[in-house]
C-alpha cells in the first residue's frame, strides 16, 4: 500500500509536466522506472551505506550543491526563459522578483504583473522570504538555498548524512516536476521545503524540554511566515494540529498553534485588508481550485473540510510518518478536486491544476523514505 502510495503521487505531481512535454510514452516508462526505483530503495539505502561513508556523502553533497549551482542559474535557466518545447519560456521568477522589489520600494506589490501580462502569485509571506535573493539579483538562487537547508535538516530527521543524500538526489532527479521547478525558478519546490523545514522543526521543538522558548516561538513564527506563501499549504494546519494534541498536550499545542495563526494573519491580512480587489495571490491560486459555479464550489469546500477532519482524527502518537502521509492526501485531494470539478463545469479535463499536487510528493517522499529506514 505504501509503495502503491508513492508511485501514485510521483506520477499525479510530475505526469503533467512529462506530457506536456514528451508525450504519453515517456509516461509510461517513467512508471515502470519510478516504481521498480521505489521497489529497490531498500536495497539502494543498504547499498549507499554499506560502500559510503558520511564525510564522502558529506563531500558528494557538496559536489551536487556545485553543479546545480553552476548549471542551473547561468545556462539552464536562461534557457527555460527563451523558451522551449511545449512552452514559450517562464515569467514565474520575474513577476516574483518585480513584487518583491515593489515591496522593498514600500508599493504595493501586487499591482505588478509580469512581462506576459500575469498576476503575482505568491502570498506575502513567499515575497518576504524571496527579498535575500532578490537583493542577490538572481531568484534561480532561492529553490538551491532551500535544497540545501533541506539537506541539512534531513541528517536530523533521517539520522544519516548518506539518506540525506540519496533523498536530495531522489528529489532532484527522479522528479521531472522537481527539476522544472528548480530550472523556472517555480516557487513551488521552496515555499513546499520551507512549510515542511518548520514543521517538522516545531514538533521537534515542542517534544523536546531542553530547547529554549525563544527557539521554540521562532519555529512557530517562521512557519506562521512560510505558511503564507501558497494558499495549498495552510491544509496540513488541522493535521499538524491533531499530531500537536496527540504528542504535546493541549495547553503546549494551542499556545504555538495560534502563534502560527497570529503570525500568518499578521504578513498576510494587511496586504489584503489594503487593496482587497487588488490581492491576486486570492484570484491565482483559488482559481486553481474554485470555479464559477457556487454549488460545486461548495460541495468542494465541504468536501475539504470531511477530509481534513478525517485525516486529522487518525493516530499519530510519535509516528511522523503518519504526520506527513496525512498532510501528503490532504495537498493531493485540493488539485484532484480542482480536476474534477473542472471536469464537471466545463465538459472536458484539465490537468494543470495536478501540478499543484507537487507539495504533496515531497511529504510523501520524506514518509516513504522514513518508513524503508524503519524497517532496515
Amino acid at each position: 500500500m505504501n509503495l502503491l502510495w508513492i508511485v501514485l503521487i510521483t506520477i499525479i505531481s510530475s505526469g503533467f509536466i512529462l506530457v506536456k512535454f514528451s508525450g504519453y510514452s515517456l509516461l509510461i516508462i517513467y512508471l515502470v522506472f519510478i516504481t521498480f526505483y521505489y521497489t529497490k530503495l531498500k536495497s539502494i539505502c543498504n547499498l549507499i551505506k554499506n560502500n559510503l561513508s558520511q564525510k564522502q556523502a558529506l563531500i558528494l553533497a557538496l559536489v551536487t550543491l556545485i553543479v546545480i549551482v553552476l548549471i542551473v542559474p547561468y545556462f539552464l535557466y536562461p534557457i527555460a526563459n527563451l523558451g522551449f518545447k511545449g512552452g514559450g519560456g517562464s515569467d514565474a521568477d520575474e513577476v516574483t522578483a518585480a513584487a518583491v522589489k515593489a515591496l522593498i520600494n514600500f508599493t504595493y506589490p501586487y499591482y505588478t504583473k509580469s512581462y506576459l501580462g500575469n498576476p503575482v502569485g505568491p502570498l506575502p509571506g513567499s515575497l518576504i522570504l524571496s527579498v535575500p535573493f532578490v537583493l542577490l539579483g538572481n531568484m534561480a538562487l532561492q529553490n538551491i538555498f532551500w535544497l540545501t537547508i533541506l539537506f541539512l535538516c534531513l541528517k536530523k530527521i533521517l539520522g544519516d548524512w548518506r539518506y540525506s543524500l540519496l533523498f536530495i538526489w531522489t528529489l532532484m532527479f527522479t522528479s521531472p516536476e522537481s527539476l522544472h521547478e528548480l530550472i523556472v525558478s517555480g516557487y513551488k519546490l521552496s515555499s513546499t521545503i520551507i512549510v515542511l523545514v518548520f514543521l517538522i522543526l516545531l514538533i521537534n521543538h515542542l517534544s523536546r524540554n531542553n530547547i529554549s522558548y525563544w527557539k521554540k516561538y521562532l519555529s512557530a513564527i517562521f512557519l506562521g511566515i512560510a505558511l503564507s506563501s501558497r494558499g495549498d499549504l495552510i491544509l496540513t494546519l488541522p493535521v499538524f494540529f491533531s499530531f500537536l494534541m496527540q504528542n504535546v498536550g493541549p495547553k503546549k499545542s494551542i499556545k504555538y498553534f495560534l502563534i502560527v495563526l497570529i503570525a500568518f494573519i499578521i504578513v498576510t491580512l494587511p496586504f489584503y485588508l489594503y487593496a482587497p480587489s487588488g490581492f491576486t495571490p486570492l484570484q491565482v491560486q483559488s482559481g486553481k481550485i474554485l470555479y464559477l459555479d457556487p454549488i460545486l464550489n461548495l460541495i468542494k469546500v465541504i468536501l475539504m473540510i470531511i477530509f481534513c477532519l478525517l485525516i486529522s482524527m487518525q493516530r499519530m502518537k510519535n509516528n511522523k510518518i503518519k504526520f506527513l502521509e496525512g498532510c501528503a492526501i490532504i495537498l493531493l485531494i485540493a488539485p484532484l478536486l480542482a480536476v474534477a470539478t473542472s471536469c464537471i463545469e466545463f465538459g472536458g479535463l484539465d490537468f494543470n491544476d495536478l501540478a499543484y499536487s507537487f507539495s504533496s510528493y515531497i511529504f510523501i517522499l520524506l514518509a516513504y523514505f522514513l518508513r524503508v529506514i524503519e524497517q532496515k
